[in-house]
């Protein structure tokens, strides 16, 4: 995986690996979280050729590294639109 969008790259699959890892009750996938937001933030360059957009863009990369750096579910509801909420 090289992509750094939400749509289908390292930040859509940090957002949903921390939001199951916050449901679950066995602590296995938190314990990789670490890795998932480094690999994320080695991605998730700001890139004007990839766009400012939400979903392939570095709209979604930056929103997903938000919550990584303050390991807390988002207050703006964003990721409700992705039904991972």
């Amino acid at each position: 995986m090289t992509d750094p969008g939400i749509c289908h790259g390292h930040a859509g699959l940090y957002q949903t690996a921390w939001r199951a890892a916050h449901d679950a009750t066995d602590p296995a996938l938190a314990a990789r979280l670490p890795v998932l937001a480094d690999r994320l933030g080695q991605h998730a360059r700001p890139d004007a050729a990839r766009g400012s957009g939400f979903l392939d863009g570095n709209a979604g990369a930056a929103l997903a590294l938000t919550t990584a750096a303050g390991d807390s579910a988002p207050t703006s509801g964003w990721e409700r639109c992705l039904l991972i909420s």
